[in-house]
């Protein structure tokens, strides 16, 4: 009985671990997954047409939203925001984009450092 016992336990222990490493490999599995996917949409991304258009006015509109927040004494909380930024800086990662989209995301993305006190903590933040 003791031998069955300890054939037993030692059965059990060499099922959890072999469980424990498939549970490793298929995570290490889906880190190569997600990364071939992430790879792939940043190749898509650049090749994807871009309406240069449409960005040009979306650009403008925030522009414009961004310098009537300055005159109105506000500070830019929009470039604190890390979603609009991925937003802004989207066709900086596609080759399709033409000059003129490319010179409006820099007026924006100059801009809180052009209008705000060096020492705002927009400022800091937004170059850290």
């Amino acid at each position: 009985e003791s031998g069955t016992s300890e054939e037993l336990s030692k059965s059990k222990t060499e099922d959890r671990n072999t469980s424990i490493d498939s549970n490793e490999t298929l995570k290490n599995d889906e880190e190569v997954i997600e990364k071939g996917i992430h790879d792939l949409s940043i190749i898509i991304a650049e090749e994807t047409p871009l309406e240069n258009d449409e960005w040009c006015e979306f650009l403008d509109c925030q522009l414009e939203e961004m310098l009537a927040e300055i005159d109105a004494g506000g500070n830019l909380d929009s470039v604190d925001n890390p979603n609009f930024l991925e937003m802004i800086i989207g066709p900086l990662k596609n080759k399709n984009a033409n000059s003129l989209v490319l010179q409006k995301i820099c007026s924006i993305l100059i801009l809180p450092l052009a209008t705000q006190d060096p020492d705002s903590p927009i400022i800091e933040r937004f170059l850290n």
